[in-house]
């Protein structure tokens, strides 16, 4: 409590306000009796799959029912801020319920995707056919989040592969895995399940370069180095690995921020305003009390 004390003292000294203070103060007005929507004729709320109960109470408090939401419950990944995609599930299940008695308005599903080529949404409908539903995410797919296919033949090319690469129980054994790699001597080192995948690229950017040919605005040319891209989660040692064996194999590869190394300094610093941040966070904690600072 002395804690709260102090800091409110010192945000109201330099009058500002976190955005947590902005919520609780809407709510508090609320409860006072202060109508906070008598000034706004419409509400349009973006992520509203993200949105917590207070957030919720004051949209209500706003508009009654008169609100325009955008989300999607798929994509609700802000739990730990106590986000609750079951506000967004129960609204939309309601409008579906008025609609089918003539009141109120349909929830509008777009499900038309135009970004991704027809072979990418059947692996990903495929997956989370089975994958998300009503008992393991509050979300029936198959029934209500499929993507649907836009027919344009110009989108049917290419095709989505999955392939799995062993980690070695031991240096000293090599595992055998779903691939030869004895096509190229430097492969029978390989040990490990980052190197394996980083010589599976580098052969089939070799194969590809060979074999096909690409055609742009009705021009045809072989393949380039230029033409290929790698896409990371994120930058980690992992990636590093695969582009250092990228690079040992002759491919021409531009790394970017990937090339520079991690300086443990910034680390350490990074760590200590994480753990100020959030004190139960415990890799950052345990880097912080190992680190010089």
């Amino acid at each position: 409590m002395r804690f709260k004390e102090i800091l409110d003292e010192m945000k109201t000294k330099d009058n500002v306000l976190s955005f947590g203070d902005l919520e609780h103060g809407a709510v508090k007005l609320i409860n006072e009796g202060v109508d906070i929507g008598a000034d706004y004729d419409y509400v349009f709320v973006d992520e509203y799959q993200d949105v917590n109960g207070a957030q919720e109470y004051v949209i209500s408090n706003l508009v009654k029912d008169e609100a325009f939401m955008v989300g999607d419950v798929k994509q609700s990944i802000y739990g730990f801020r106590l986000s609750d995609p079951e506000i967004f599930l129960a609204r939309q299940r309601k409008y579906e319920e008025n609609s089918k008695k003539g009141e109120g308005v349909a929830p509008i599903l777009f499900n038309d995707n135009f970004r991704s080529d027809n072979q990418i949404l059947q692996f990903v409908n495929g997956i989370f056919d089975y994958a998300m539903t009503k008992d393991t995410a509050g979300v029936d797919y198959k029934r209500e989040g499929r993507f649907n296919e836009v027919l344009d033949e110009s989108r049917r090319e290419g095709r989505v592969e999955v392939h799995v690469f062993q980690k070695e129980h031991s240096e000293k054994q090599l595992t055998e895995t779903l691939y030869k790699l004895n096509e190229h001597e430097d492969m029978l080192s390989c040990i490990t399940a980052e190197e394996q995948e980083g010589h599976y690229i580098a052969n089939e950017i070799e194969r590809l370069m060979r074999t096909q040919r690409l055609t742009i605005k009705g021009v045809e040319r072989p393949l380039q180095y230029g033409d290929f891209a790698l896409l990371f989660r994120k930058r980690s040692s992992t990636a590093n690995i695969i582009i250092n064996v990228l690079k040992k194999r002759g491919i021409p590869i531009e790394d970017g921020s990937f090339a520079k190394e991690e300086v443990p300094a910034e680390n350490e610093i990074i760590n200590m305003l994480s753990v100020i941040d959030n004190p139960r966070q415990d890799y950052a904690l345990a880097g912080f009390m190992l680190s010089y600072l």
